[in-house]
């Protein structure tokens, strides 16, 4: 049986199959949640469960119920039964992660707390460029509440996650480098306690500055749920982009590549917005599915392409004496180096971004994908990919494909081992033979001094990398800051060893 964790944390080792039983209280934590929740916040039928133990990508798990509260209130309650119960809940909003951290395991002892309706709060401040949000709001349901007003949360990803998944993985998406991450745009947090339970943290002014002491909030941006429930958040917005250009670079090599994006970077200066990386194996998963058009004609794509996006709030630039968007990108782009650009071709900004996030589903499409996450010091990425084709791209069962893509001006890259439908059968390999591959794909990067989670968020698919290569100073402090905040450890996945 499970006892309750006591400083284990991050690293440390849980049961393994079959050595877990369910919390003795568990069915009087299901009973109490019946008795003090409105009928539609709590989920027991096992069709209905389903959904909410499976995640996007990975092992589905399996939960015995669902607590929908609709308020913060009613979360607090539910966090309070199961201290009392000592009943481990699953935090979870749009279910769009990829690393486990949203769904239960496989033993069917925890619970789902789904903040899913936590959508009626919407408080924008137009003139301050602010908005405090119920965590159950979808990304795209924020962007079109103040689009009337010209603004947006410019975080750029091809799900619609909700807003407080994406403070709890601390997501970056496509234009990092120039909007930031949910860190850059989180100015407080409401937060639902675990201790003492059901205590709520209110930390919601929106003020831009603010030092009397370190940002509390800050704790629980990207904690993945394990140090607290995230309810309500209070965002800075941007104002949208109006006049927008894209274009597909192929560079010389993947060196040329990195030139390219610091020279885009000094001659585009606030304008640049965006410098994707596309490998030649998801260009072609990509444009083998009806209604996606490579941009490159012939089998044969180029090894890597950059997409680049420039952009300007200001609609008309020429009225102003500027250039417009694609001027100022043609320009910069004729202004590189001999030598670094093989071929360029400039695109219209919506076909540019259907292609590219595009990739992911395509990826779904072709059978079991086996992601990963990383990053590196942006000057690293070539070596990254020499790495991956020399200790990862080997071991690859016969039939597989290491598909690459990624955001190349922050440094990060998604390798995705494909396991495709009509050679696998959507048969999963042999667990050693995953753990093998994970395994190695954990030593490249850490033999880069880089990430395993780059903006994917910490959960079980990359656990074992934290407590393998991660820097034990850090790893110590991470456990003590979880015994303080959840000393009875009912927030989120435990980690299993494998």
């Amino acid at each position: 049986m499970i006892a309750g964790r006591t400083g284990g944390g991050f690293a440390s080792a849980m049961p393994r199959r079959g050595e877990v039983d369910p919390p003795p209280e568990l069915d009087a934590f299901i009973a109490a949640l019946l008795d003090r929740l409105d009928a539609a916040s709590v989920l027991t039928d096992p069709i209905a469960l389903e959904a909410y133990a499976t995640p996007w990508r990975g092992t589905v798990g399996r939960t015995p119920v669902v607590a929908r509260p609709a308020d913060t209130a009613a979360v607090a309650e539910v966090v309070r039964l199961a201290a009392r119960h000592r009943v481990r809940l699953i935090p979870q909003g749009a279910n769009t992660g990829l690393v486990e951290g949203s769904v239960p395991d496989r033993f069917g002892t925890m619970a789902v707390l789904s903040l899913e309706r936590l959508n009626d709060r919407l408080e924008i401040d137009v003139a301050d460029r602010t908005a405090v949000v119920g965590a159950g709001v979808l990304l795209s349901s924020l962007n079109e509440a103040v689009a009337p007003d010209r603004l947006t949360l410019p975080i750029d990803l091809g799900s619609d996650p909700s807003v407080g998944g994406m403070v709890s993985t601390n997501t970056g998406g496509a234009r990092m480098v120039h909007h930031g991450d949910m860190r850059r745009r989180v100015l407080g947090l409401e937060v639902v306690l675990a201790d003492p339970p059901g205590a709520v943290l209110d930390d919601l002014r929106r003020l831009r500055k603010d030092n009397a002491g370190p940002g509390v909030s800050d704790w629980f941006i990207g904690a993945a749920g394990r140090f607290g429930v995230v309810t309500a958040v209070a965002l800075e917005l941007s104002p949208v982009d109006r006049d927008r250009a894209t274009a597909y670079l192929v560079p010389a090599d993947d060196r040329a590549a990195v030139d390219i994006t610091t020279a885009l970077e000094r001659s585009l200066g606030h304008r640049l917005r965006a410098v994707e990386a596309i490998g030649a194996e998801a260009l072609r998963v990509a444009a083998d599915h009806e209604g996606v058009r490579s941009p490159f004609r012939g089998d044969n794509p180029p090894p890597l392409t950059l997409l680049v996006e420039v952009a300007s709030s200001d609609a008309n630039p020429a009225a102003r004496g500027d250039r417009s968007s694609e001027e100022a990108l043609t320009d910069a782009l004729s202004n590189l180096d001999s030598g670094l650009l093989a071929d360029a071709v400039v695109v219209p900004p919506a076909e540019a971004w259907t292609f590219r996030h595009q990739i992911s589903e395509a990826l779904a499409r072709c059978g079991m994908v086996l992601g990963f996450d990383l990053s590196v010091r942006r000057s690293r990425l070539p070596e990254l990919r020499v790495a991956l084709d020399e200790h990862v791209r080997p071991a690859l069962p016969d039939g597989a494909q290491l598909v690459e893509f990624g955001h190349w001006a922050d440094g990060g890259l998604h390798a995705n081992i494909v396991l495709p439908q009509k050679t696998f059968g959507g048969r999963p390999l042999h667990a050693q033979t995953l753990e093998g591959l994970r395994r190695r794909m954990w030593q490249v990067v850490a033999d880069l001094d880089g990430s395993w989670a780059a903006e994917h968020g910490w959960g079980p698919a990359n656990d074992e990398a934290l407590a393998t290569h991660g820097d034990p100073v850090r790893r110590e402090l991470l456990n003590r800051m979880e015994t303080m905040l959840d000393p009875h450890g009912i927030l989120g996945r435990p980690r299993y060893a494998r």
